[in-house]
């Protein structure tokens, strides 16, 4: 009877640490599905990769695509593949981490889609060195820096092409940020971000006596 109990006991316990591990990784699941971050991890000597859900969901990964090192190239946008073999190179080699953007092959994603790799190299006396590390999709952010930096060439193409210039006057900071063409149309040599002071004293100089007083 004792040893019925005992057993009863350790197959409750287990079963208890069953179900909690479970919740575990459905949290860990849901918490990278939400942050669209997913984890890899290489090894090294067979170039085997073991990759998360979320990590076959950003790469498009089916139940029968292989996952090792060498396919990992083909699922990088072609234009990028250039770069992302040089710094895996690098990395393998032991200088520095594996840490770059890229696109994804446009075969494997519907739409352009972006994504931030890091990983770097561990080893262990009685293990193979792995390759282990994040991937994180970043679609929605490059796409916002891509517009900022569009609007960026447009404004300045728009201010050499209309001959005015622009500046920008942060009050709490205290300081005045100028366009080239502002240098260019007030003979000036202020950079780009120039103390206020500075800025209005040597704007003052440059006004006309009849005009200072006028708002």
């Amino acid at each position: 009877r004792w040893a019925n109990e005992h057993l009863s006991a350790e197959s409750e316990t287990l079963r208890s640490l069953t179900e909690r591990l479970t919740q575990a990784n459905q949290n860990l699941d849901y918490a990278q599905r939400v942050a669209k971050v997913g984890y890899y991890k290489v090894d090294l000597a067979t170039r085997v990769l073991e990759s998360s859900i979320e990590f076959d969901r950003i790469f498009g990964l089916g139940l029968h695509d292989v996952r090792d090192l060498d396919h990992w190239e083909q699922w990088v946008h072609p234009e990028d593949r250039g770069r992302y073999r040089e710094r895996l190179q690098l990395c393998l080699d032991g200088q520095g981490a594996l840490a770059l953007d890229f696109r994804i092959d446009p075969w494997r994603a519907q739409e352009q889609c972006w994504v931030y790799v890091y990983g770097e190299i561990s080893s262990g006396d009685a293990q193979a060195n792995h390759l282990t590390g994040i991937v994180q999709e970043i679609t929605e952010r490059k796409r916002a820096e891509n517009d900022l930096s569009d609007m960026r060439d447009r404004f300045q193409l728009a201010t050499a092409a209309g001959e005015f210039g622009v500046w920008d006057w942060d009050m709490r900071a205290g300081y005045v940020s100028v366009t080239p063409r502002t240098n260019a149309i007030l003979e000036s040599d202020w950079p780009e971000r120039v103390e206020q002071s500075r800025y209005f004293d040597e704007l003052r100089a440059r006004i006309i006596a009849e005009d200072r007083g006028v708002h």
